[in-house]
Parts: C-alpha cells; structure tokens; sequence
C-alpha cells in the first residue's frame, strides 16, 4: 500500500531511508496521540537498504510491536510477557522454556483469536503429548503462562486459555493428576507444624487452616481485609478482579484468626528488582500492600515446606500448600458441617447462587458453623503440638468458651 509519510506506510508505521550517513530503512511512528499531535517521531533502524526487504521487516515490526488486541499474534504476547514481567521474577527460566514450546507447535501466524478450544486442545496441547509425552501438570503450567501472558497484555474478549488440569485429562483421555491430594493426620501435621523453622511460613498455615482457602489467597491476605466489627474475613483484596472459577469468597472469621491478626507483623511482597515492583503496581496492586505473609509466589512457601517435610523427624509423603485445604475440607465434613457452608467457604459456591438464603454475608449465623468446627479442631490439634497454636493473650479465653458452648450443646442434643 502506497502512504503519505515515507516512502511506504503500514497501520500507522512508515519507511523511508533518509538519516544522513546510513543507506539503512528506518521504520518512523508516533508512540501515542500526544506525541502525534507534538508531531514527535519515534524511530528504528530496520536494518536493510533493500526496499521491499524493508517493507517485510516494516510489517514484522507492526506485528510483533502489536500485543493489545485479539488480532495480536501469540507469539508477540509471549514474548512481551517474558520481557515485561517473567525476565525478572525467579519464574523467568520456566516462563522461557514455556514460550520456547509454543514456538515449536506454532507457525509463528496464529492469532490470539485462533485460540478456540479445539485448537488449543488439538494444535498445542495434543501435539505436546504426542512429541514429547508432557504431562498433565507440565502442560497445564505452560498454558497458564500464555493465559498470563493474554492478561498481561489487557487483551479483551481473548478466548479463554485452558490450563485447568482436569479438562486437559479429559479431553486428552489420559489419567487425570492426583499430586497434593495426600492429607497429613494430625499427629503429622502437628510434627510438620512443630518443625518449621520460618515464622512467616507458620502465620501462612494458621491462615490456611483458619480460611481452607487456596494457597495463593492465603499470601495475598492483608489486614485491611479482615473485618473484626462484621466478623468478616475478605478472601478477595480490593482491586483484584474475581476469578471465573477460583472464587474468593467472603468468610466468618474464625476467634483463632481474630487473635493472631493483631500480632501477626506486616509488611509488603519481596522484590528483587525495580521492574518487578513497577509490574505489581500496575497489574497487582493489592500485592504491594500491607500483608501477612510477604512470599513472592507459592514456590517460594513449597521450597519451605520442602526443607522441613524432609528432615529426619518429618519425612513424611510430599506436602503441598494445597494439602491443608484439602485437610480443613476433611475436618469440615467429619465435624457435620452442611455442604451449603462448605461450599461457600471454599467459593465452590457464590452466595448469590446458593440454594439457601439463610446465611447472608451479615447475618451473625453466616458461616458460623464452618468457624466453630475450625477453631474446636484447631483447639485439639493444638493438644498435639509444641508450638501454641493460638495467639499471645488475644483469643484462647473466646475461644474456650465457643467449645465449651458446642460441647455442651451436643451433649444437650
């Protein structure tokens, strides 16, 4: 297509060879209305004096300089996500291999609109399987990196990436994992608790036994998310959007959480680099507040857990971060807790799409069940540990006598 600017023009970009001392094409454009309407010009060498070699690389750099739309070619989005954001995060070796192996099932055409489940499933995933026999939970780590990637680079109506391990199994046809479904006993958990050595990964624990939530939203808690006047905890920090099926819900909060909220020390996520702080600001914010447990990641909580699971007086089968949901979940069901609650609290249900309106949010009966057999479980798993479960002074009179109350009201039963 012929332009007005340069000697050739392209979605807004133009060529033309005319620096003084160089016989090179450059690619001219404006990086933003303003800088237009300044008739401010960015420019780049595009390393050839060949014409029409020129007009090639002119509309390469278009493309792979584009990475906010649908239309954006994936592996333009990939790569701008390993440069913006992985290059500085101890992910950064993975998130590469990720991206190497999306450029070895992809031509290098494909759209992040062409991403259809069926293409995913046949095109990628399938392809992994078949060449390099990858697993479930391997395949299903590198298509998160490319969901990240779409989100990173605010992509909207993008088709939904599927890294979910269960739909990759079925659709594949091939065993589904079962890694993290192993659950400590009490006596081993209580060895496991006794024998960590870091604090901040204990005050993790307590508030995954307190909440049963995902590893992730254990890290994220803050204290501007606990309401002690509503007796709520939020699961959610503000500014982060609600996961279509990773929903953090709202929550009673437990006395035993009451209690160690007030002595918990915080501070903000560890950094390591000025890139990663300015990336967290822009696309995380909550994570550059005030919080419990400052871990970057939950590889970072695993390799705790790792240190103390294989010590001689705990080596027990591998315990994961999710094992403790898994746990709490057991413990709500043995102590009768309804199915109606536990849902809710692992936000397998929404509130506004229970069944039952007889718990909202507000109301003092909300959940009150499910913190009631979390803080008696926590009172008797404390009998087995050496470390006191329970806060300093703040909540052990409380909750004794909620105990105290539901023993006496099944006894009265």
């Amino acid at each position: 297509m012929s332009g007005k600017r340069g000697k050739w023009e392209y979605r807004q970009h133009w060529i033309d060879n005319n620096v003084p001392g160089s016989g090179n094409y450059y690619v001219y454009w404006y990086e933003f209305f303003g800088a237009k309407r300044a008739r401010k010009v960015r420019r780049k060498s595009l390393k050839t004096e060949s014409f029409e070699q020129a007009q090639d690389n002119l509309v390469q750099f278009v493309l792979d300089k584009a990475t906010e739309t649908d239309d954006a070619l994936v592996i333009s989005v990939l790569k701008r996500y390993t440069e913006e954001v992985t290059v500085a995060l101890p992910s950064a070796g993975p998130a590469e291999r990720a991206r190497e192996l999306f450029l070895e099932v992809l031509d290098g055409s494909e759209r992040v609109v062409d991403l259809s489940e069926q293409f995913q499933r046949e095109y990628i995933l399938r392809v992994w399987r078949e060449t390099y026999g990858h697993s479930v939970g391997y395949m299903s780590r590198n298509m998160s990196v490319l969901a990240a990637a779409i989100e990173h680079c605010r992509i909207k109506d993008a088709p939904k990436i599927q890294y979910n391990k269960n739909w990759i199994a079925e659709k594949l046809r091939v065993p589904a994992p079962v890694a993290g479904k192993w659950i400590p006993k009490d006596d081993e958990l209580a060895r496991f608790i006794d024998g960590l050595k870091s604090d901040t990964a204990f005050y993790w624990l307590i508030i995954a036994m307190n909440t049963a939530c995902r590893p992730e939203a254990a890290l994220d808690l803050g204290p501007d998310q606990i309401d002690v006047e509503t007796r709520l905890v939020h699961l959610n920090p503000e500014g982060r959007a609600q996961e279509a099926t990773k929903y953090r819900p709202s929550i009673r909060l437990t006395e035993n959480l009451m209690g160690w909220a007030e002595v918990i020390p915080t501070r903000i996520q560890d950094k390591k680099s000025e890139p990663e702080q300015v990336s967290l600001a822009k696309y995380k914010p909550w994570k550059l507040r005030p919080r419990y447990v400052p871990y970057r990641n939950v590889d970072s909580l695993q390799s705790v857990f790792n240190r103390t699971r294989v010590r001689e007086t705990i080596n027990f089968p591998k315990l994961v971060p999710y094992s403790i949901r898994h746990k709490m979940t057991t413990i709500l069901r043995t102590r009768q807790v309804p199915e109606d609650q536990i849902a809710v609290l692992l936000g397998h249900r929404r509130p506004e799409f229970r069944t039952t309106l007889m718990y909202g949010e507000y109301d003092p009966s909300y959940l009150q069940g499910a913190a009631n057999a979390i803080d008696e479980y926590l009172w008797d798993l404390n009998k087995r540990t050496d470390r006191d479960l329970f806060a300093p002074v703040c909540c052990k009179t409380v909750a004794t006598d909620n105990i105290l109350k539901l023993a006496n009201k099944k006894a009265a039963t």
